[in-house]
């Protein structure tokens, strides 16, 4: 073959190589296209898999809730369901639409709370009530799952027991105010016997006002003449449509059951389907229950004297009806007054007799009452009840004015209640902070009336202490919100905390890898959060309820001065100081681990409420079987608005708190069976725990 032969086939041959050099680096390039699209897929297969782990975990740590919980999609039907919800609606429904397992309902309800969310995207809170009188509190979220569906998240927590504590707060609301009732009707028999001066006016106002306030259909008023063998019918009062038997009879007719009244002083209660046997020992039983109509009766003894009695009589056409202790005990006041008006108008020439029947209603009241002048407010009488509550001696109050005595905290107050009494004549139930003697400030229920004494205009008033009633509201508030959180916390802090600790651990290993040095920074602020948010857990965890306490016989002194060189480092690193004025106290029954949680707080708190250059002292001192800790800055003090939230689970003013510090203060207290007081002021603020002291 010749050269130019040679030269045009080594150029075919070069250009056949490049070709085959060219589809060579195409495959190298699809083959690593592919080898990036398989490791996507294995990406996303595993992110599958880890969500579908997490969801398994999720539905694990739901299991273990204290509530009934479970996934609803819209079409009615149940995707999860915990086994507290099972339990409670019976697990023999699965696969039902939720209106049927959970209400028993054919078709779905009218109005559905879980498709509110459905409809606005957006959480749903409400109350339910079963079959079973057991009380829910509801909440419904928005829930995307792994595969993109929307549901709703329904979460139901019992709440019977906070019910049946509303109740009995609302019944003893009730209590309160029936006995305010009957004291203004005690009142108002009272004012009656004193101001009338015609026995059957007087006693025509009392059965009256007996009536009204028991809603009795007839009471009467009998005078038991024994000399004169005959009961004796004094008046009447009826209520509508009611007969009346307002006569006069021989006392042969019920002599067993007068002369067994007489010696025993005791009154007797008979009913339409219960006879009394001492009506029966006399033969009237069948005439009063059946041909008279009278349901229940009952007869009031009151008044004894060496011929006789008087005799409250109640009767009950309508209605079977038991008077309750609070009803006798008010029936029972109520004959007294009438006793007195009785003894008054039978001397009501005599002038002197007529006040002490005064006197003595005045002072059978079990509530504080005064008598002063109006509108000066000089005090002219104050009963014994009133002595007592506010600690004075008598001959200490009488000409004294309450402006004096600085019996009303706030006088801006007293001012406003004289013109409501000038422009009304009366004011009921006015809430109000009241002075005792020692200074200490009580709660009370201001009802007062103007009257006319002597001539003159005067204030009757009646003050009913209702300090502790409401102290236990407050309480059974507070405690609600710390066991809600606390048992929240106790059933999610383990399973919350081991994924934090697998997360923090893969954020350390990224932190030392040498590719993410750039992100070292980003990863500290994620490991920071979370050690964080750990603590956080662990202060929820110091709300529990039930958390468990090693309690022994120690010395407050000796917990403090261990802890003092940790709380003089706070001290020096905000430029502030500490002292210490530790008294010779008694030992007191303490977990030591909580009470350096308790003081540890209340310092904390003391020192970020002080400017560079104060001093938080730490105090303590014997009382009256008790051993108290006082933790005193020099702060500007707590706003009054803030003061009744104290301890309140979230409740904090600082920009980077929790609001937990003091809800765990009241909670350990609570465990300890101690008292925490708060005394504030533009000085300082100072915080009292006050421990008893065990009395063996």
């Amino acid at each position: 073959m010749s050269p130019w032969g040679n030269q045009i086939m080594s150029n075919a041959i070069v250009k056949e190589l490049c070709k085959l050099r060219h589809k060579v680096v195409e495959l190298e390039s699809s083959n690593l296209e592919l080898k990036r699209e398989l490791e996507e897929l294995r990406k996303v297969k595993e992110s599958q898999e880890w969500l579908e782990k997490e969801r398994k975990r999720l539905y694990w740590l739901l299991d273990e809730l204290p509530a009934f919980v479970y996934l609803q999609a819209q079409d009615y039907s149940i995707t999860y369901a915990n086994r507290f919800f099972w339990d409670k609606f019976g697990s023999s429904s699965k696969g039902e639409p939720c209106y049927r397992t959970i209400f028993g309902y054919d078709k779905p309800c009218e109005r559905c709370e879980t498709f509110e969310v459905f409809a606005t995207k957006k959480p749903q809170t409400w109350q339910w009530e079963d079959n079973g009188g057991r009380a829910y509190h509801i909440y419904n979220y928005p829930f995307l799952d792994i595969d993109n569906s929307f549901l709703v998240l329904v979460l139901g927590f019992d709440i019977s027991e906070h019910k049946r504590l509303e109740r009995m707060l609302s019944s003893q609301k009730g209590q309160l105010q029936e006995q305010l009732f009957f004291s203004n009707a005690l009142k108002r028999i009272a004012e009656t016997v004193f101001y009338n001066h015609k026995t059957q006016a007087i006693l025509e106002n009392i059965v009256e006002i007996i009536g009204q306030a028991l809603s009795h259909d007839r009471v009467l008023i009998y005078d038991i003449d024994f000399e004169k063998n005959q009961g004796i019918a004094l008046c009447e009062w009826l209520d509508s449509n009611i007969t009346s038997i307002n006569i006069t009879y021989d006392l042969d007719l019920f002599s067993s059951t007068y002369r067994s009244i007489k010696d025993n002083k005791q009154p007797i209660e008979s009913h339409f389907d219960a006879y009394n046997r001492l009506l029966i020992a006399d033969g009237v039983a069948d005439l009063l229950h059946k041909t008279m109509h009278i349901k229940s009766l009952l007869w009031y003894p009151f008044g004894f004297r060496k011929n006789g009695f008087y005799c409250l009589i109640f009767n009950q056409v309508n209605n079977r009806c038991s008077l309750r202790k609070e009803e006798l005990e008010f029936i029972n006041a109520a004959a007294k007054q009438i006793e007195i008006g009785i003894q008054k108008l039978n001397m009501q020439q005599e002038r002197e007799r007529s006040q002490e029947a005064f006197s003595k209603a005045f002072n059978f009241s079990p509530d504080p009452m005064t008598i002063t002048s109006f509108p000066e407010g000089r005090l002219i009488d104050v009963n014994e009840s009133w002595l007592k509550v506010m600690g004075y001696k008598y001959n200490e109050t009488v000409s004294k004015t309450i402006q004096t005595l600085k019996i009303w905290k706030d006088i801006a107050e007293r001012n406003k209640v004289r013109s409501t009494l000038e422009e009304k004549g009366a004011v009921h139930n006015l809430e109000m902070v009241f002075v005792k003697k020692n200074g200490e400030e009580r709660i009370g229920l201001f009802s007062g009336d103007i009257i006319t004494l002597y001539g003159k205009k005067c204030c009757l008033a009646v003050i009913k202490d209702i300090t502790e009633l409401r102290k236990f509201e407050k309480e059974i508030i507070r405690i609600e919100q710390l066991n809600l959180v606390g048992q929240m916390a106790a059933g999610i802090a383990h399973e919350v905390r081991n994924p934090m600790t697998t997360v923090r651990g893969f954020l350390q290993m990224f932190r030392s890898n040498q590719e993410l040095t750039g992100y070292t920074s980003r990863f500290d602020l994620m490991i920071d959060e979370l050690d964080r948010a750990n603590a956080i857990i662990s202060q929820f965890l110091s709300l529990a309820k039930s958390k468990p306490v090693d309690q022994k016989m120690q010395n407050l002194n000796s917990v403090i001065e261990t802890l003092y060189p940790l709380i003089q480092a706070d001290a020096f690193e905000s430029d502030t100081y500490i002292s210490l004025d530790l008294h010779n106290i008694p030992d007191v029954l303490i977990d030591e681990k909580e009470m350096r949680q308790l003081i540890l707080n209340l310092t904390s708190n003391g020192l970020q409420a002080m400017d560079r250059g104060k001093t938080l002292t730490i105090k303590t001192y014997p009382g009256k079987n008790e051993v108290v800790l006082a933790v005193q800055d020099q702060g500007a003090g707590i706003e009054p608005d803030l003061v009744d939230k104290l301890g309140t689970p979230f409740l904090t003013t600082k920009d980077e708190g929790t609001g937990l510090g003091l809800a765990v203060c009241y909670s350990v207290a609570a465990r300890h069976n101690a008292i925490i007081e708060v005394k504030t002021g533009a000085e300082g603020t100072t915080f009292f725990v006050r421990f008893k002291v065990p009395q063996y």
